[in-house]
């Protein structure tokens, strides 16, 4: 991985545990391998301390994961202790673009047809501008996106799972971006009540990039 690129109770009655709705659910539901609620020394052991390009907590950087998805060159680890796994991102490799993202925009769409037929289809698809945003000639659609002026997302449903996934489009510069695809399992939830937006400037595009590139947000 290239290193500017590269770039988180049970209960026992009677002797026997019992086993809640959520923990059985924690048990099945896995993207790339990362099971829900897998606690921070699970996520290294199942990669290995070589995978984790950087550790920073509640927050894991990793080159590679259990299972890893040909799209993806890196992937960033929400993993409290609260909670254990709580939130996975998986990070295209740079894309090649054009000054009015047609190539991005080709990528994306192409690794949304793919999420679709495992998770049916997107129910929100945004392509806007900021209003007020001066970029808004064609030839401005990298910029507008690279000054995050501009929003190319998808995003779906919660599944079966009690999943949520979206799929964002971002740029590092007008003639180079990539795609981030988001997985929140259903106790990111109960993160979210203790720190609000706390984690989420772990997971912008403006700190994934500085985060890869080798220093701290």
């Amino acid at each position: 991985m290239k290193t500017t690129r590269v770039l988180a109770t049970s209960l026992i009655a009677i002797a026997f545990p019992v086993f809640s709705s959520q923990t059985l659910r924690a048990a099945e539901t896995e993207r790339f391998g990362l099971r829900m609620g897998m606690e921070r020394a699970e996520v290294i052991a199942s990669v290995g301390p070589n995978a984790v390009e950087k550790d920073l907590g509640d927050v894991l950087i990793l080159a590679t994961t259990p299972k890893p998805d040909p799209s993806f060159v890196g992937y960033v680890v929400l993993v409290p202790p609260e909670t254990g796994v709580t939130k996975v991102v998986g990070i295209s490799n740079d894309v090649t673009a054009n000054s009015s993202g047609e190539l991005l925009r080709d990528k994306f769409n192409d690794l949304r047809s793919s999420l679709e037929a495992n998770y049916g289809k997107a129910a929100l698809v945004f392509d806007f501008l900021i209003p007020g945003s001066s970029w808004n000639e064609p030839s401005d659609w990298m910029m507008a996106l690279l000054n995050h002026e501009r929003v190319f997302m998808a995003s779906w449903k919660p599944d079966e799972e009690g999943v949520s996934l979206a799929e964002k489009a971002c740029a590092i510069s007008t003639g180079t971006g990539y795609i981030i695809v988001t997985y929140e399992f259903p106790n990111f939830s109960l993160w979210k009540q203790t720190h609000g937006e706390e984690e989420d400037h772990f997971f912008t595009p403006v700190a994934v990039n500085v985060l890869i590139a080798g220093t701290d947000p």
